[in-house]
């Protein structure tokens, strides 16, 4: 019933906008819950519940499988003219190619979102150029595992 109300509170009511990213104790909790759930039909079945179900270590989909879909994102901002002779582009290259991650208006400081970059990328990332316009004006290089 705790976790039917916990999940109530997100589907069905209009929870307060500091409310919505809880604690990850929430999950955690939400997750000890379901785990004792399925152990439980398993032995009420008279089986061994599968070794998966406590398995905290799994990297799932970040394997390699025969079907693959990337999708990235380009963060426009402050309404600036992407094809404006001074916008800058941040983008980065990884194993499927370059990527436009940012288009920044002239003045933006562009240090911030190679940072992002670095910081928040889950995959490796062997480049990342600034463009002012159609002209590459920087190009770092990074070694990262899987490249």
């Amino acid at each position: 019933m705790k976790l039917q109300n916990t999940r109530k509170n997100f589907v069905h009511r209009f929870i307060a906008e500091k409310d919505l990213f809880p604690n990850f104790s929430v999950a955690d909790e939400a997750i000890k819950i379901v785990r004792e759930a399925i152990k439980g039909i398993y032995s009420h079945a008279g089986k061994t519940s599968p070794n998966w179900i406590d398995d905290d270590y799994d990297r799932g989909w970040s394997k390699k499988s025969g079907f693959q879909t990337r999708a990235y994102l380009t963060k426009k901002h402050g309404g600036v003219d992407e094809n404006g002779e001074n916008t800058i582009k941040v983008a980065f290259v990884d194993n499927h190619g370059e990527h436009v991650s940012d288009i920044l208006p002239p003045e933006k400081d562009y240090q911030l979102c190679i940072d992002e970059l670095i910081t928040n990328f889950l995959e490796p990332i062997s480049t990342i150029r600034i463009y002012k316009g159609k002209e590459l004006i920087e190009e770092r290089k990074y070694t990262m595992r899987g490249i």
